[in-house]
């Protein structure tokens, strides 16, 4: 295969144009008549550091706005997840690479799972629910000192209780936030209490607790 020749300038002038319009690398080179490689590599070489190399912005500020609003309320929602509702909600045409690219520089940063879900067989499945409702446990009414979560949401209050947010989405970021900063020691520490709790509990002859 010959070296493949270089652009007319007139080319990639309307390459530029083309881009600025919306269109793909793909579609630009169909309307031209030229390949998508040659089309990239136009915009690579006619590139400065002032230029967008990928074109026109898919995202306007307007966008990303919304799009930091949707990703609060959405913390576990994948990124293609999060780009189709962006796409629904905004009525834009944006890339899960795009969605991508803006939730790291609002800066997000993704999360892989660090526990893959468990390969169980039907015979594992019936042995374990078996086992849980043998050991479940009918939890007592009006028992705040034996449910660790509040402590979890006192410690998120405390988080939180001098921002004074002045509006819902203030309030709910507020909360994402503060929840995502309680540290994992902080949590098994709550869970390793259960122990001590229940021995509270009876030592106290049902009565409340420091917890």
């Amino acid at each position: 295969m010959g070296k493949q020749r270089d652009l007319s300038t007139g080319i990639v002038a309307q390459i530029q144009a083309l881009r600025q319009q919306g269109l793909t690398q793909t579609k630009t080179a169909e309307q031209l008549g030229i390949s998508q490689s040659s089309v990239c590599k136009a915009l690579k070489k006619n590139c400065s550091k002032r230029t967008n190399c990928s074109g026109v912005r898919k995202t306007s500020a307007r966008d990303n706005k919304q799009l930091r609003k949707i990703a609060v309320s959405n913390r576990f929602k994948s990124t293609s997840e999060l780009t189709d509702f962006v796409n629904k909600q905004t009525g834009a045409d944006v890339s899960r690479s795009t969605t991508y690219r803006r939730l790291r520089k609002l800066g997000f940063k993704s999360r892989v799972p660090a526990v893959k879900p468990m390969s169980l067989n039907k015979k594992q499945w019936k042995k374990r629910l078996k086992w849980a409702k043998e050991h479940v446990l009918a939890w007592p009414a009006n028992s705040p000192d034996l449910n660790v979560i509040e402590n979890l949401w006192a410690i998120v209050k405390r988080k939180i209780r001098d921002r004074k947010p002045t509006t819902l989405d203030q309030l709910k970021q507020n909360i994402a936030t503060a929840w995502e900063a309680v540290s994992a020691e902080t949590c098994d520490k709550l869970v390793k209490s259960m122990p001590r709790r229940l021995q509270a509990v009876i030592q106290a002859k049902g009565a409340a607790t420091k917890y």
